[in-house]
């Protein structure tokens, strides 16, 4: 058996969860994030209960957002592209565009996550990622727990995660900014 399928008959899914990101319209989203969620489709890392919620400061459609999230696979995932791996994304991806530090934006997406996950069956599974500027980072993070979507309730869980980049560097105080998320969440 070849080390490929080796490890193909071996994966395990995720959990089921909406993946939310921060920063769904910015460069290094399309460029690295969109293929590397596309590969792990491809090698049967996603779960089938998964869906992508996009947060980006650019007002569109979820149609607009998911022509451009096709048009950016196509672009900048490496190898022949699985159009049925296309169709499944685009039947799963979701776009909310406005204002991070705006509190309503946060009730907003609030109710649509829970629409969500009601018709992909995550569980109540969110994960937030944030592909933003780190000085979005303590903001949005606030702006989650202030809104209450940080809350694990029923066996659910939730996850932030900061998208790691050299760009970052100088850009924001990393023990001002772990203070920040500690004192609003259990753990960093």
């Amino acid at each position: 058996m070849s080390e490929k399928a080796n490890r193909q008959s071996e994966s395990i899914p995720a959990d089921s969860c909406v993946m939310a990101i921060f920063g769904a319209t910015g460069d290094l989203t399309k460029r690295k994030l969109y293929p590397a969620l596309y590969n792990l489709k491809r090698e049967q890392y996603l779960p089938e209960n998964f869906a992508i919620f996009g947060f980006g400061k650019e007002e569109m459609t979820a149609d607009d957002f998911r022509k451009k999230l096709c048009s950016n696979m196509r672009e900048f995932v490496l190898g022949e592209i699985d159009e049925d791996s296309i169709d499944w994304f685009i039947e799963r991806t979701y776009y909310h565009g406005g204002d991070f530090s705006d509190k309503d934006f946060y009730e907003n997406i609030g109710k649509q996550l829970e629409t969500i996950d009601e018709n992909h069956n995550t569980e109540g599974n969110w994960f937030f990622y944030m592909a933003t500027p780190p000085s979005l980072f303590a903001t949005i993070s606030q702006q989650i727990d202030e809104a209450g979507l940080a809350n694990e309730e029923n066996g659910s869980w939730c996850s932030i995660s900061f998208i790691k980049s050299k760009l970052a560097k100088g850009f924001c105080n990393k023990s001002e900014l772990k203070s920040k998320i500690q004192s609003m969440f259990f753990a960093f």
